[in-house]
């Protein structure tokens, strides 16, 4: 299955922007599939642009490297 990419990044974003109202401050988006990481790096952009927390995205095999 799939959905589109404007999809994911409104979940995601959902989501962070929760966390952010629930006081946390970083959050780490960690990715498991190649071509989700644009997509996610947005996410993790639109998030630090609306709640002002750090929000980062990485592939799990950059941080195994």
């Amino acid at each position: 299955i799939w959905i589109q990419p404007e999809t994911l990044i409104a979940f995601v974003t959902d989501i962070t922007k929760s966390l952010a109202h629930h006081g946390f401050r970083r959050i780490l988006l960690l990715n498991s599939h190649g071509s989700n990481h644009p997509v996610l790096d947005l996410a993790a952009r639109k998030t630090v642009i609306e709640t002002g927390i750090i929000c980062l995205s990485a592939s799990y095999w950059n941080l195994c490297a």
